[in-house]
């Protein structure tokens, strides 16, 4: 079996169609990608993960405030990854290239998605 490390609770895995990488998203916010085989961590995408700022009134300093990862989906050819969390951003990544190509902001701001798929 596999053993992932993660700072608070996985919510979500997937594999890429051809099972040569897992993805998690979890609740600290970030999107990771695994190496099965050894358990290694081959990307962390933790400069893009679902973040919400909370600046208060009166305070020159902003809080960032963490938010899970909902939903994880994987296109068909194992190119195109889409994470939805609870920063009511949809974020779009190239796993080939591993980087966020596409951050949908307030996307679901009036009510909470908790499900991504893509079309087959």
């Amino acid at each position: 079996y596999l053993m992932i490390r993660r700072l608070g609770s996985v919510t979500t895995l997937k594999y890429t169609p051809d099972s040569s990488t897992l993805i998690s998203g979890g609740e600290e916010g970030n999107v990771k990608l695994w190496d099965p085989v050894s358990g290694a961590c081959v990307k962390a995408f933790t400069d893009q993960g679902h973040k919400s700022k909370l600046i208060l009134p009166g305070f020159f300093t902003e809080i960032k405030m963490v938010e899970k990862v909902y939903s994880l989906a994987i296109d068909s050819r194992g190119n195109s990854l889409i994470s939805v969390g609870g920063d009511n951003t949809i974020r779009v990544f190239d796993i080939r290239r591993m980087r966020n190509v596409r951050v949908i902001e307030n996307a679901h701001a009036d009510s909470r998605i908790h499900n991504v798929t893509f079309p087959k």
